[in-house]
């Protein structure tokens, strides 16, 4: 089967779901696995290959096109990601109560011009040892790899379902790091009270700028350290919650988490700041 146009990212768990909101236990899917993916679709094209297996179903995907990002930063600045062309694969095992997903997906992002102004003020240094950031800022295409293991059981009474995602990057911007999430349930009549414990682990590291340690380019190194740890993410958490379903694809939820966070880059408005009032 062939489709065309904008579609949502075949590597979510339990996406496919037409109801997806009542399909998920929880609030809103873990930002510890989800939060580095600010955008939940793309404009392309996708080709699917499903073959019974007994009672079981297997399915493929391939799937690529263009997916921009544009959010705001928590100083209100902007940052926009476009011309990028993503790439996908993905397989399910559907049998019964059961689905367990691997799916891959590659970013390219092809254009540096949101880091073309930091590349600019350390190539303005004139230091030598500058450089290397500067030139790896600027190169294209910058690639971001992503791979997601998942499976998720909807028995009589047990709800659950254990996410793995890894984020490998060569960009010295891009995420780096470890995600992942467990959710145990038990469904009594209409309640479903639930556990859940996700959490991300970044193992990227902020490249030296090579400038010396002088007050005259303190500014410039602290900037180069935030730029390269924007996307970097070490937190978990701890949610307790609840789903009364009061009515036939209607609910209502519940819960209480309790976040530890060391780094975090998983706040952020997707909408973008409102424009500057002018006279």
């Amino acid at each position: 089967m062939l489709r065309t146009g904008r579609m949502g990212l075949s590597i979510y768990l339990l996406g496919d779901t037409p109801d997806v909101g009542y399909a998920y236990l929880t609030v809103r899917p873990p930002p510890e696995v989800y939060g580095n993916l600010a955008n939940a679709d793309f404009d392309g094209a996708e080709v699917t290959y499903s073959r019974a297996l007994g009672a079981a179903l297997i399915r493929l995907r391939a799937f690529g096109g263009q997916i921009p990002f544009r959010f705001a930063t928590a100083d209100g600045g902007v940052i926009d990601f476009r011309n990028n062309n993503m790439f996908g694969l993905s397989a399910d095992y559907l049998d019964g109560d059961r689905e367990t997903r691997l799916a891959v997906i590659s970013l390219s992002q092809r254009s540096a011009a949101p880091f073309k102004g930091l590349a600019a003020e350390l190539e303005a240094t004139a230091v030598l040892r500058a450089a290397p950031l500067a030139g790896s800022l600027l190169r294209t295409p910058q690639n971001i790899y992503a791979v997601q293991a998942g499976t998720n059981y909807t028995g009589h009474h047990l709800r659950a379902t254990v996410v793995l995602v890894r984020f490998d990057s060569h960009h010295p911007v891009g995420p780096n790091g470890n995600t992942g999430y467990v959710l145990l349930g038990w469904q009594v009549k209409d309640v479903t009270p639930f556990a859940l414990f996700s959490v991300a682990e970044n193992f990227g590291q902020a490249r030296p700028t090579g400038l010396p340690p002088l007050p005259v380019f303190a500014l410039l190194i602290a900037g180069a350290a935030q730029a390269q740890t924007f996307f970097q993410t070490t937190q978990r958490d701890l949610a307790l919650s609840a789903r009364y379903d009061f009515a036939p694809h209607m609910d209502f939820k519940v819960q209480l988490d309790h976040v530890w966070l060391a780094h975090s880059a998983l706040i952020f408005d997707a909408n973008g700041p409102p424009p500057t009032a002018t006279r």
